[in-house]
């Protein structure tokens, strides 16, 4: 780099971890608690888990935390345990964020297919285009959860902004998510 060049912000933020955008969050509450995961480890480890209300009780809507591209969407598991024997039972949405060979993504897991106020169920595909603040899921209880204190699965949205290391996208770094 030259003496007098100078990098822009969303050239910096991923040298020094951070996002390069800056997201909403998924979900919406009264009260925000995230919780620890042992499954937040190597890539994942910027990844965060938002507790919401048990699923049958209560639907939580999740949110488009930043406009994009789906790129992949896996919304067919119906199993959750508190082992990684579960990890492939995951239901999530991954949205592509900007361009190039190395784009930023933002995933979102333990979802369920969100149903409109006509009943529809909306089932995201790999190419739509999302909207912040659009809803696409809501929460389900699938993939690994661990268990709350009562030996229950313990409800929540995964969350977590990555950039792919290389141009095949088969490995990728977490990234810690810059908030709106």
């Amino acid at each position: 780099m030259a003496e007098n060049e100078t990098l822009n912000v969303k050239e910096v933020m991923p040298l020094l971890g951070y996002s390069k955008y800056k997201y909403d969050l998924p979900v919406k509450l009264q009260k925000y608690i995230f919780l620890s995961s042992s499954a937040h480890t190597g890539s994942f480890k910027h990844a965060l888990d938002i507790s919401v209300p048990h699923p049958d009780t209560e639907k939580t809507v999740v949110y488009a935390p930043i406009s994009g591209i789906v790129d992949y969407v896996v919304m067919n598991n119906i199993e959750c345990g508190p082992t990684d024997d579960f990890k492939d039972k995951l239901n999530y949405v991954n949205i592509r964020v900007g361009e190039g060979e190395r784009p930023e993504f933002v995933e979102m897991g333990h979802l369920d297919p969100y149903i409109n106020e006509k009943g529809e169920k909306l089932v995201l595909k790999v190419g739509d285009l999302v909207e912040v603040g659009q809803p696409i899921a809501v929460v389900g209880l699938n993939g690994w959860i661990e268990n709350n204190n009562q030996g229950k699965p313990d409800p929540h949205v995964h969350i977590m902004v990555g950039q792919w290391n290389h141009k095949d996208r088969k490995s990728f770094k977490s990234l810690k998510i810059r908030w709106r």
